[in-house]
């Protein structure tokens, strides 16, 4: 269900468009709800989980730890062609 929450979401696409080798976080992703971005780190955790997504961590100026995640050759299977990512 994860998986296909994200493949509606588009969040594959989302993050196939910042780049090849870009980390996002969740602030990065639209939201139009303040529990949106907890709801998105959730399913993008389980995604790294299941090494769909990379995940890291980078602690901020202010000391606040912010998630990072990037594309995995599995998550490429996600994005067609039309996307750009897959090479």
């Amino acid at each position: 269900m994860v998986l296909k929450v994200a493949i509606e979401l588009n969040l594959f696409k989302i993050i196939a468009k910042v780049g090849p080798g870009a980390h996002i976080s969740v602030d990065m992703l639209p939201s139009s709800r303040p529990s949106t971005p907890s709801m998105l780190d959730h399913v993008l955790y389980f995604l790294a989980s299941h090494s769909m997504l990379s995940y890291s961590l980078r602690t901020l100026e202010d000391g606040r730890i912010e998630k990072l995640y990037a594309f995995t050759p599995a998550s490429q299977l996600f994005v067609n062609n039309n996307d750009e990512l897959i090479r």
